[in-house]
């Protein structure tokens, strides 16, 4: 062997290796899985796969059922059955919103024009001031939305991007699709229009400028209403806009668009190329198979909180859950967090910075609530709503089973739960039988009726009788009527309380409005201003009904004067026992006569319970508290504040709860 053969040698297994990490190389790219791509909604339901009937609650194996429900029923193009409103644009009716701001006589009303295009195919919105004033061309329904529940909305395309008309037809009733009896409703109006602060002429905003871009259905709306979303930014000098993609935009395919422009399989199990391909139960997002976690963090609320919260994204640039800094949006199985902002800092809340005023902040009210802070609800939303189907036994809001039931072992009154609040009893002050927890009349008693105040209206003038609250607030809590008082100054529209809007309020609400519903005592107390809850007619129900809600449930506002007068000043004087594990008792002075309210507060600031509120005399007092929240259930353990509020100041005391 000479010297030259380990240099070859050398250079030929140098060769080889650099080959086999080649092929190994391509080998590897070959087996690495592709990304998990959306294939659309007309994939899941193609026939062999979820294309066959719904069987029962256990099992999803079909598409019809789930087709029924509001998720699949979002949008549509205008039509004759698709329109609630079609004969509004067929017989050219024009709205009128008169605008104070304007003192231009003559130029100030907005003029919205529904109506048809001239080979009677199109639907057409037009706007304009009156008398000659600024207008804006006349603009295509591409979709209408909404009109399967509460509202009929549509949406009109600009340069590429959708955006919302400032109007809405409020339905007579969820889920009624009539145009008799609905009304129209103005809304948003700053979205397309400004005063002239010399001339306060009314202006349309100018569709090429950057703020009206941000407006956008793209960038506000779209990942909530369709299947497999993505946004695409476009920035070109100084101009930005943003433009929503979903399956079929991308490919210009309008029927395919058209089939995923609503909430879709991928919606909640993921991207499924992969699934398509190859079907498995691994390699699609199975949301039943996400990891329990206690108090509401678990994936399981993500899911439906990507859409069920009002919240920004993570920097705040669109109002939808999206990863601004790397470009994406949410998807099913990721956790919630790293796609939003701050989840509570985005909500519209009444006067005691508790309580929803704005739609869709489902997710935001229960993680406040003592159900989730118990730890009950495991399978987050879908512990009380099913998913794929319009609901049990016709029920509303695809609710699982029947929550409304007072009857032991169903709904809340499951073994498990709150079993006893259906028993009644004869109250012998009353002269007749009541629901014991409730003391009312049974049949007016659900648990929904107290602890599922609705709290949001989409539109005040929706029903003659009272405005339509739409949404429930889901916090489980009862808005007592004394905070109507104490806080009819502190915010624009006051404070609403569940007495008044279940059922009071004019001796009707949105809890007992159906026909031959009777109607609750007023006390002789009528309110002319339904938008407002901040009136002397407000004030004097919310105290006539903080009368009565003392004498019913002295249990949670109840408290003792003792024999002996205060001490030197107004404040608490003691809490004891403490550390308590069952119970224990305030003790507080008051020196003259003054409103006050004795609360307790979790460490994050939320009000846990109201011991005791209202003008009291002078005297030495005390209040127990049996560890209990607003809704009756135990806290959990913890440090908690009880503070005394009165003209003169707060005074505050740490208690340590054990369990």
């Amino acid at each position: 062997m000479n010297e030259a053969t380990p240099i070859r040698y050398v250079l030929a297994m140098l060769a080889v290796a650099i080959a086999g990490i080649m092929i190994a190389v391509r080998l590897g790219s070959q087996t690495q899985p592709a990304p998990r791509t959306y294939v659309g909604q007309q994939t899941c339901t193609a026939a062999g796969c979820h294309a066959d009937a719904y069987s029962d609650s256990s099992t999803y194996r079909g598409a019809a059922e789930f087709s029924r429900t509001m998720h699949q029923r979002i949008h549509f193009r205008p039509g004759p059955t698709t329109l609630v409103t079609a004969r509004f644009f067929d017989n050219d009716t024009i709205l009128r919103m008169y605008d104070p701001r304007i003192r231009i006589r003559g130029r100030d009303t907005l003029m919205l024009e529904l109506r048809r295009g001239a080979d009677h195919g199109q639907y057409l919105i037009a706007m304009r001031f009156s008398g000659g004033g600024d207008s804006l061309p006349v603009l295509p329904v591409a979709f209408t939305y909404g009109g399967n529940g509460w509202i009929e909305r549509y949406l009109v395309r600009i340069d590429g991007s959708y955006y919302v008309p400032p109007v809405q037809y409020l339905l007579p009733r969820y889920g009624l699709r009539s145009s008799e009896g609905g009304v129209f409703h103005f809304l948003d109006m700053s979205n397309w229009y400004a005063i002239d602060s010399v001339t306060t002429e009314g202006r349309f905003l100018r569709w090429n400028s950057n703020g009206f871009r941000a407006l956008s259905w793209d960038n506000n709306c779209a990942m909530c209403h369709v299947n497999g979303f993505d946004v695409k930014r476009s920035a070109s000098g100084g101009d930005t806009s943003w433009k929503a993609e979903w399956v079929g935009t991308a490919a210009g395919d309008s029927a395919l668009s058209d089939i995923n422009m609503r909430i879709g399989c991928e919606s909640c199990h993921g991207p499924g190329s992969e699934h398509a391909a190859n079907p498995r139960a691994d390699n699609i997002v199975s949301p039943g198979l996400f990891p329990h976690t206690p108090a509401g963090t678990s994936l399981r609320f993500d899911l439906c909180n990507q859409c069920h919260t009002r919240t920004r994204s993570s920097r705040s640039a669109h109002s939808y859950p999206y990863n601004d800094a790397g470009g994406a949006p949410y998807q099913p199985g990721l956790h919630l967090s790293d796609y939003i902002a701050d989840p509570y800092a985005a909500m519209s809340l009444w006067g005691d910075g508790i309580t929803s005023s704005a739609h869709h902040q489902q997710g935001q009210d229960i993680s406040r609530s003592a159900h989730v802070r118990s730890d009950l609800f495991k399978n987050g939303c879908w512990s009380c709503h099913r998913t794929h189907t319009v609901g049990s036994n016709g029920l509303p809001f695809q609710l699982d089973r029947n929550w409304y039931s007072l009857k032991r072992g169903e709904g809340c009154l499951n073994s498990t739960c709150h079993e006893s609040f259906g028993d009644t009893g004869f109250v012998a002050d009353r002269g007749r039988t009541v629901n014991l927890h409730t003391q009312h009349d049974q049949a007016i008693s659900q648990c929904v009726n107290c602890h599922f105040t609705r709290t949001i209206t989409i539109g005040f003038d929706s029903l003659p009788e009272h405005p339509l609250y739409d949404f429930s607030d889901h916090s489980f809590r009862v808005i007592r009527p004394d905070l109507t008082h104490e806080l009819a100054a502190s915010s624009l529209t006051g404070m609403i309380n569940t007495c008044a809007a279940s059922c009071h309020r004019n001796g009707r609400g949105s809890r007992n409005n159906l026909p031959g519903d009777p109607a609750a005592p007023s006390f002789g107390i009528v309110d002319n201003d339904l938008r407002l809850w901040k009136e002397q007619s407000d004030i004097d129900l919310a105290d006539s009904l903080w009368y009565h809600y003392r004498k019913m449930y002295a249990r949670y506002v109840g408290a003792v004067r003792e024999a002996g007068g205060p001490g030197g000043m107004t404040g608490i004087t003691s809490v004891e026992p403490n550390p308590a594990s069952a119970g224990t008792a305030v003790r507080f002075d008051l020196v003259k006569r003054q409103v006050m309210e004795l609360t307790v507060y979790d460490m994050q600031g939320r009000p846990v319970r109201v011991l005791l509120a209202g003008p009291r005399e002078p005297g030495a007092y005390t209040a127990t508290w049996d560890g209990r929240d607003e809704s009756g259930i135990n806290v959990v353990a913890g440090v908690y504040l009880i503070r005394l509020r009165t003209s003169d100041g707060a005074s505050t005391s740490r208690l340590v709860v054990r369990r």
